[in-house]
């Protein structure tokens, strides 16, 4: 049985580093990272993937940059749900998602820009690989969450499979989180198609 990645075992737990937006679409800081190329972001950071071979994979979730989203920016739809990914604004990225027929009916809308708001609000992004060379992308998952309050946080998940095989399809699904009592609600919103 494989191991779960270190960034899905971490979501919704405190991350250590928070930032704001640079220029470049960088947002956040990191610690530094293994690989990949990143650009400056906040405070001289650089915002790079970090290796996991228990993906195997490479993440980041502490900061996030515009150029990892981009080409997904659009709008996808499934019976209940609609998600709309922007790289129009400040941040790198701006997911708003409509529920219906569901438990948590509304919109909600967070920043893909790598802040945080104490223990709730990470942003991150993870590119599953098909082996541990890291060489081929086999899906990505981005998250974006914010917090509500002191206690919640809510958060939208855009995940692209298949990028290994030709055969894309694209997920999504929302959570919301309660520390005190501790509770997680979730809307598997399943296969979303491209307008």
């Amino acid at each position: 049985m494989q191991s779960t990645p270190r960034f899905l075992r971490t979501l919704g737990v405190c991350a250590l580093l928070a930032g704001g937006c640079g220029d470049d679409g960088t947002a956040g800081s990191s610690d530094g990272g293994q690989a990949g190329s990143g650009s400056a972001g906040t405070g001289g950071s650089e915002c790079l993937l970090r290796n996991d071979t228990g993906g195997p994979g490479q993440y980041s979730d502490g900061c996030v940059k515009r150029e990892w989203i981009e080409e997904y920016a659009g709008t996808y739809v499934s019976d209940t749900c609609k998600l709309t990914l922007s790289v129009s604004g400040s941040a790198p990225a701006t997911f708003e998602i409509t529920l219906s027929g569901t438990s948590l009916d509304g919109t909600y809308e967070t920043a893909w820009d790598g802040a945080q708001s104490g223990s709730l609000g990470n942003d991150s992004y993870y590119r599953f690989t098909t082996d541990a060379t890291f060489e081929t992308t086999k899906t990505l998952n981005f998250h974006s969450a914010e917090a509500v309050d002191d206690d919640t946080e809510e958060g939208i998940s855009f995940r692209v499979e298949g990028l290994d095989t030709g055969n894309v399809v694209f997920k999504s699904s929302f959570s919301r989180n309660e520390l005190s009592p501790s509770s997680q609600t979730s809307i598997d919103c399943g296969e979303v198609t491209k307008e």
